[in-house]
């Protein structure tokens, strides 16, 4: 039996996009709200080959601003959503006063655990952001330009009266 994300795909209703890789399609909850969906049938973005997760996150915020600007909203919220046995990015068009609650229950973490928590990902973030290093060229001594004898340089001359 097939997940009905699943037979979203096969059925290819209301799609606004589609790739080799991903189908986006409108959804149900509010005016605008579209679901980007991996035809890969996995749960995890760790299950998405190279790249796969990328274009999926590059297709969303593109469709996110898209339907910002069609619709006139005042935001959007781009949601991963892997409570469903296949994985999809749900884009939320948001209003002002839209009454949309898109609350979840907190379960708040001992202080040791969560301290144990961010140092953990603070020590592999360092790399974010970090440009690698540049080659050094190697560069040649400039060649000093010199009047042959009994020639005029009229570029040297040039070069000469200007203050």
């Amino acid at each position: 039996m097939e997940c009905d994300i699943c037979e979203k795909l096969k059925k290819k209703e209301n799609v606004v996009y589609e790739d080799d890789k991903l189908i986006a399609v409108l959804g149900t909850a509010v005016a605008g709200h579209i679901l980007v969906i991996p035809k890969k049938h996995v749960k995890k973005f760790s299950e998405l080959g190279k790249g796969e997760a990328a274009q999926i996150m590059k297709t969303a915020t593109m469709l996110s601003t898209i339907i910002f600007e069609v619709l006139q909203l005042h935001g959007t919220n781009i949601i991963a959503n892997t409570s469903k046995p296949h994985l999809y990015l749900e884009i939320v068009p948001r209003k002002m006063d839209d009454n949309l609650d898109l609350l979840w229950e907190r379960n708040p973490l001992p202080e040791e655990q969560l301290s144990e928590i961010q140092k953990n990902i603070k020590d592999k973030t360092d790399l974010i952001g970090v440009k690698k290093p540049e080659a050094k060229v190697e560069e040649k001594p400039k060649e000093e330009i010199k009047e042959k004898e009994g020639i005029i340089n009229y570029f040297l001359k040039q070069l000469q009266r200007i203050p």
